[in-house]
């Protein structure tokens, strides 16, 4: 694949997609270990051609260890966003009460200030890969000579940009999640909210909660 070919993360994609573990022990046996007699007794291009395919080896690993963390990154923000969207469903059912917006602004805004920290890092973590890749995009046009090189380090890159960014989205959608569970919880404490009481005998917030509940798990039958 040229390196024009590889500008996008589905060209990455499609350029790891052979990377398959069958494939990757057939490499790997090649990589065995040779002892000193044996690379003696190899001449100087046979040596040179030995090396060449450790280094597609190592490449060749590094790149299937990068498509597995892709994989269970994009598992994790599917599960986040489920639980996500279940947990605000419910709490959104007191957006129209008094203590909700004064609830929901003192919790958000007391998590937010203490993960600007963890998101900064992800976002320096990002905006130093696009830096590197737009480096090597550079060294293309003024080293012909390198064009091989140069656009295995580029692939790798883009695969290092990908996983953050995923990475990026499950700490933001962990944030989101720490916020509303925490809403909830203060929301029930707000209501004196308890299961076990009859709904004759609970208020109308604590009603409405029940209902949002039992909406929420008819929807998932």
């Amino acid at each position: 694949m040229s390196f024009k070919q590889i500008e996008t993360m589905e060209d990455v994609k499609n350029l790891i997609e052979s990377l398959t573990p069958s494939a990757l022990k057939q490499l790997s046996e090649k990589r065995r270990r040779h002892t000193k007699a044996e690379m003696k007794a190899m001449s100087p291009i046979d040596r040179l051609e030995l090396r060449k395919t450790q280094n597609r080896v190592c490449s060749a690993n590094l790149l299937h260890r990068k498509k597995e963390k892709t994989a269970e990154n994009l598992e994790k923000i599917n599960n986040l966003e489920l639980k996500l969207a279940e947990i605000r469903g419910k709490n959104r059912f007191f957006e129209n009460s008094g203590i909700f917006e004064k609830l929901k602004f003192q919790i958000f805004e007391e998590i937010e200030q203490e993960n600007s920290g963890k998101k900064q890092e992800f976002e320096e973590k990002i905006n130093n890969l696009k830096i590197e890749i737009a480096g090597i995009t550079s060294r293309y046009q003024q080293e012909p000579q390198n064009k091989s090189t140069l656009a295995a380090q580029k692939c790798r890159k883009n695969l290092s940009l990908k996983i953050a960014e995923m990475e990026f989205s499950g700490i933001c959608l962990e944030i989101e999640l720490q916020k509303e569970l925490k809403l909830e919880a203060e929301l029930k404490k707000s209501i004196n909210f308890d299961g076990k009481i009859d709904d004759e005998e609970k208020s109308p917030l604590e009603q409405i909660l029940n209902m949002a509940e039992i909406q929420i798990n008819c929807e998932k039958i």
